[in-house]
């Protein structure tokens, strides 16, 4: 990991009053606009959370809804807005019309944080729910060595840890994504990984990929989908005799909403608790 020049010693207030979420944009890059909350200040303890919105594009609501416990663990919250215009298939980590993929529009976020607070941006905390969760697994398996943790809660679907399947089924190259994911496969299962999804997300409704494909290799609904993913994980860590830190979470009570997940399922606690 690349070490970053002197810290900021300023208060974050000054840049951004009362640390409220704010809405920022990458000068000179179309596209790159995402919201940033700062604790009251900065150090070189000061660690980075990245949350990934789903399709409503609920960044904000993330920040606001993760704020309060990021100040007080000393945590900033990065959450990039992939618009419908430039990114419309940011899950996949697809090219947007800003002439990025997804995954290249975050780093250059990270970049541009970096630059601007003197923080270091390269090693970070990823969570993403629903369309940001798809994004955040494979963002994960595409650059491993940038996740300290992963926390991912209600996927739609996922890349599944199989060589011979082509992305994003699998981890085979293609065409339009050159990436072998296979490669990083190994460094991905090291990783502190949670799978989190409700009890009650157990219904295809029209919000999920319900190709025949998909409904054949992942199941039918979220909470099937998380458990063969899970379950995939766990064998290949078996089959290469490798130790893992993965856990499936099922949040009791809760279907496919963000509020009720973060209000009856304290999503907040797995983002920041560095042993659950």
């Amino acid at each position: 990991m690349s070490s970053v020049g002197p810290y900021a010693k300023t208060s974050a207030t000054a840049v951004i009053e009362k640390s409220t979420p704010e809405f920022c944009r990458v000068l000179g890059k179309a596209g790159l606009r995402y919201y940033l909350y700062l604790p009251e200040s900065l150090s070189k303890k000061t660690r980075v959370m990245v949350c990934i919105h789903g399709i409503s594009r609920n960044a904000k609501e993330q920040v606001k809804a993760f704020s309060q416990q990021a100040g007080e663990e000393d945590c900033i919250i990065v959450a990039p807005y992939f618009s419908k215009k430039y990114y419309p298939g940011y899950q996949r980590l697809q090219m947007g019309s800003a002439g990025f993929t997804s995954a290249e529009a975050l780093n250059t976020i990270l970049c541009d944080i970096k630059k601007r607070y003197a923080i270091n941006t390269e090693y970070f905390s990823l969570f993403g729910y629903s369309g940001g969760a798809q994004f955040a697994h494979r963002y994960a398996m595409l650059y491993p060595e940038r996740i300290s943790r992963l926390i991912i809660a209600s996927a739609g679907w996922y890349t599944f840890p199989d060589r011979h399947q082509k992305y994003p089924f699998g981890l085979k190259s293609t065409q339009d994504f050159s990436a072998d994911l296979s490669k990083n496969i190994g460094a991905f299962l090291k990783l502190k990984i949670r799978v989190l999804v409700g009890e009650l997300d157990n219904v295809n409704d029209p919000g999920l990929n319900r190709s025949k494909k998909i409904n054949r290799q992942q199941g039918y609904h979220r909470l099937e989908r998380a458990n063969r993913w899970v379950h995939a994980l766990q064998n290949l860590c078996h089959e290469m005799g490798a130790a893992s830190d993965l856990r499936l979470i099922t949040i009791r009570g809760c279907g496919h909403s963000f509020e009720s997940c973060e209000r009856l399922g304290n999503i907040s606690n797995h983002l920041f608790a560095q042993d659950n």
